[in-house]
């Protein structure tokens, strides 16, 4: 999703807690042109970068919410939860989820150890629905 991204000449700011370093160091590998701000942000400051960004892509969160709150264009992505019961309150939102029959199952970890609620959503989709957003 991120090469797509940059592709189109946009930059990437990643942002998550302490625990999500490495995935975000594993995104940016290799890529001047993505900020991997994990562990190094407070809620105040992350609220100033999703004010300034274009679009915010995030899985079910509080940083989901968050976005939604500043009426960002976002892409929500929904994997174990519902997004009935906790979808983005924003008209600019789009909520991506597979509807398969273990899902929604609420667990952290699949007890399939397929994880095909997420990942039967690919990056084309994603970036399919951002560019839509972005050119509204």
């Amino acid at each position: 999703l991120s090469k797509l991204i940059l592709k189109q000449g946009y930059k990437i700011v990643i942002c998550g807690t302490e625990r999500e370093k490495e995935i975000g160091e594993f995104i940016k590998e290799g890529s001047s042109f993505i900020i991997n701000l994990c562990g190094k942000t407070d809620i105040l400051t992350v609220s100033g970068i999703f004010y300034l960004s274009k679009a915010i892509i995030s899985n079910d969160s509080g940083l989901m919410h968050l976005a939604a709150a500043l009426k960002k264009p976002q892409i929500a992505i929904f994997g174990s939860t519902d997004p009935k019961l906790t979808c983005p309150l924003n008209p600019c939102a789009v909520v991506i989820k597979k509807d398969l029959p273990c899902s929604p199952c609420f667990k952290r970890t699949c007890k399939y150890k397929h994880y095909k609620c997420l990942y039967s959503i690919t990056p084309s989709e994603v970036y399919s629905h951002l560019e839509k957003l972005l050119n509204n």
